[in-house]
């Protein structure tokens, strides 16, 4: 539901910046407990920042996913974009108060450097994480993961 939102809120957004947004959802996932308004926002800084970050013509999807690490299971979501790509050295900062990477410097898109830190932090909050994944490569873009913990069925919540 509410990447389904997300998706319809930011849709005239990329229409206008000419970029083809995308939603592609697994079917019967895993339950996991989450703050839906925190979540969101971590959602929403993703989301926007690929937006930015995207050339026109390029295209950004978000999926859901579930992984198995060990014994732990993960539900959660992927932000994928074609844009700029970032750096393997600006990947090491990325998630740190008032980092700006060197596109981000350089592009003059709008931003204070401290989205990402306040994404991690809320993902930490939810025993989750945010992964990202880029070669650093213009128009290969970036793929940014978050994953919440499962909700095992003798769990009480």
């Amino acid at each position: 539901r509410l990447l389904r939102e997300y998706v319809a809120d930011r849709q005239a957004m990329a229409e206008q910046k000419g970029l083809t947004l995308s939603l592609e959802l697994t079917p019967d996932l895993p339950s996991t407990w989450a703050e839906s308004r925190l979540v969101g926002q971590v959602l929403s800084i993703l989301l926007t920042n690929a937006l930015n970050y995207t050339p026109s013509g390029g295209h950004v999807t978000i999926s859901t996913l579930q992984r198995a690490d060990g014994e732990k299971q993960w539900v959660g979501f992927q932000v994928q974009d074609t844009g700029t790509g970032i750096t393997p050295a600006d990947q090491a900062h990325l998630f740190e108060r008032f980092f700006r990477g060197s596109v981000g410097q350089k592009s003059g898109a709008p931003g204070t450097g401290l989205g990402l830190a306040i994404a991690k932090e809320i993902m930490s909050q939810h025993n989750g994480c945010i992964e990202v994944q880029s070669s650093g490569v213009a128009g290969e873009g970036a793929s940014f993961t978050v994953l919440l913990p499962v909700i095992e069925r003798n769990e009480i919540v």
